[in-house]
This record gives structure tokens, C-alpha cells and sequence, in this order.
């Protein structure tokens, strides 16, 4: 989710998705991170079984990440990104709309992720690989 709301949010315009030509901490945080972990999910082969509640669970970080950012921008005035900024036009409408937009995106892949893995884990059952999340 992160490398999708960057190229969808963050990226300045014109900025090409596949791109890697940027400021070292963005490659690594909107770039590489984003295609290591999708690379670590398809190619781990152990697989968990979880409840459904583990999307939700999924969520603390952004929702804490999305905190932080706001009492930060409070005191110093600085907003990580554009579109946590109620500062610039449309204010704080704006800002909720766009947030409450990540926050969906976040929580559909989350369920997505999270029912593609209890399928993978479903298909080791019958390897002997299955393995419930306490």
C-alpha cells in the first residue's frame, strides 16, 4: 500500500511509477520496501491461518503514523505529505476525504492480503503446512 499511495498520492505530477531516480529515504520507504515485501509474501512459503480481525489489527500503524503526523504539522507545521496538510486549499475537508480514502485502500488490500493468505494456508493443509495464528 505504501508504493500505491505514493504513486497515487505523493508522487509529484508526472513522476513515472516504475521511476527509482529519487531522494534516497523515499526509494527505500516508496520503492523497495513496498517490492521486498511483496516479494517476501509470494515467496515465503509458511503460511498462517488468522482470524479476520488481523486486518483491523493492520491498521494501528497508519492510524498511528496518521496521529503523529498531525500533531506534528499541529506544533511545527510541517506535514510529511500534501495531503495531510489542512493548511493548503480545501483545508481540512480535504484532508479527511483523503485520509478516510487511504484508510479504505489500506483496510480492502488488508482483507485482500489477508484472504489470499488463509487460501495459501487453506492448500498447505493438505501438504501438512498449515499453521493457525494463535
Amino acid at each position: 500500500m505504501t508504493g500505491l499511495i505514493y504513486v497515487v498520492l505523493v508522487a509529484p505530477p508526472g513522476e513515472p511509477w516504475w521511476s527509482w531516480d529519487l531522494y534516497w529515504p523515499q526509494m527505500v520507504h516508496h520503492r523497495l520496501a513496498p517490492l521486498l515485501v511483496a516479494l517476501d509474501w509470494l515467496l515465503v512459503t509458511r503460511t498462517v491461518q488468522g482470524t479476520w480481525g488481523r486486518p483491523l489489527a493492520w491498521l494501528v500503524y497508519p492510524g498511528a503514523f496518521l496521529a503523529f503526523s498531525w500533531g506534528r504539522g499541529a506544533l511545527d507545521g510541517w506535514y510529511v505529505y500534501d495531503f495531510l496538510d489542512p493548511t493548503l486549499d480545501g483545508g481540512w475537508a480535504r484532508v479527511f476525504v483523503a485520509t478516510a480514502q487511504v484508510l479504505v485502500a489500506f483496510l480492502v488490500v488488508s482483507v485482500l492480503v489477508h484472504a489470499a493468505g488463509n487460501a495459501r494456508s487453506a492448500l498447505a493443509a493438505g501438504k501438512g503446512g498449515r499453521v493457525r495464528d494463535p
